[in-house]
């Protein structure tokens, strides 16, 4: 009788032209980063970051919006996104009102100025946009379209769990703290007498 190599022993597979799934993250990673890059550098010239400019494009197509619409439409944890759009309210490009009925919630929209940046970061974003879809035909644009959303459907739950890194006891690993708590060193003073 033959003995079966175990699962173990097995080496791991290597990701191949055989095996696409095994580059897909590798390959969105890679086109999004070098889109990233060249319409940074655009946008930059008009006095905003990427993630700014983002907010601002979503916002040029809607008239107003509430925080928290905006926060999924962006990927962004409300913490940061309220940090960016501080930002933005301090550049003159956003106004923020809150919701008559809901005194919780606040709704945003362009000023002015805000909706002539959003305009020239759209434009900024759409030449190097025309040229990463150069090649596609109306087909492949419609497939591509509905396999990332269905990508992004399939990530949005892992997104709306918290994060708790949990240490060999179950707590989330914390740093240490000084002056005797949570187990770290005390400190004694002992006056000097001479």
């Amino acid at each position: 009788m033959v003995a079966k190599p175990s699962a173990a022993r097995l080496p791991a597979a290597k990701p191949s032209a055989t095996k696409p799934s095994a580059n897909i993250p590798l390959l969105l990673n890679t086109v999004l980063a070098g889109l990233n890059t060249l319409s940074a550098r655009d946008v930059a010239r008009l006095g905003v970051t990427m993630p700014s400019a983002r907010a601002l494009i979503v916002l040029l197509h809607a008239s107003q919006m509430r925080c928290s619409s905006l926060s999924r439409l962006l990927g962004l944890e409300a913490t940061a996104l309220s940090h960016l759009l501080r930002a933005l309210a301090r550049k003159h490009l956003i106004v923020r009102n809150r919701v008559e009925n809901d005194n919780r919630a606040v709704e945003v929209r362009l000023s002015e100025k805000g909706r002539r940046t959003a305009q020239a970061c759209e434009t900024a974003t759409r030449t190097y946009e025309r040229t990463l879809l150069t090649g596609l035909d109306a087909t492949e644009l419609r497939v591509l379209q509905r396999i990332l959303t269905k990508m992004n459907d399939n990530i949005a739950p892992l997104r709306r769990r918290p994060r708790a890194a949990a240490g060999a006891s179950g707590a989330p690993d914390r740093p240490a703290a000084r002056g005797g708590r949570r187990g770290g060193a005390t400190r004694t003073r002992v006056k000097a007498t001479g």
